[in-house]
């Protein structure tokens, strides 16, 4: 599953996104089972599982547009491909620890 942030410049206002390879009725259930429906709202989820990560991410960007900054969240090569494809920071989940690490680095 990756995880997609898009940083507003200007207030620095997140939007979550999730794109994951599952059907979207798993997302879905998975969110629920951990409680993070409220940061990722139905709106959000997206399934790369017939069109890839690639075309799931060009989605979102279009959908958004140019003037947010992107960062993808992951720990697979497709993931990572797909946002160096598109000029957009990676950054590679390896443990718990990471998401501390990401804060530092993009959210502040």
């Amino acid at each position: 599953m990756s995880l997609l942030f898009l940083i507003e410049e200007n207030d620095r206002g997140v939007k979550h996104i999730v794109v994951s390879n599952e059907p979207l009725i798993h997302i879905m259930v998975k969110l629920m089972m951990f409680g993070l429906t409220k940061q990722f709202p139905v709106d959000a989820i997206y399934s790369s599982m017939v069109c890839g990560k690639r075309n799931c991410f060009e989605m979102v960007q279009e959908r958004f547009g140019a003037q947010v900054k992107y960062v993808a969240i992951g720990s697979g090569a497709e993931e990572e491909s797909a946002s160096r494809a598109l000029q957009w920071p990676y950054f590679r989940v390896q443990d718990a620890g990471s998401f501390a690490e990401f804060e530092k680095q993009h959210l502040k």
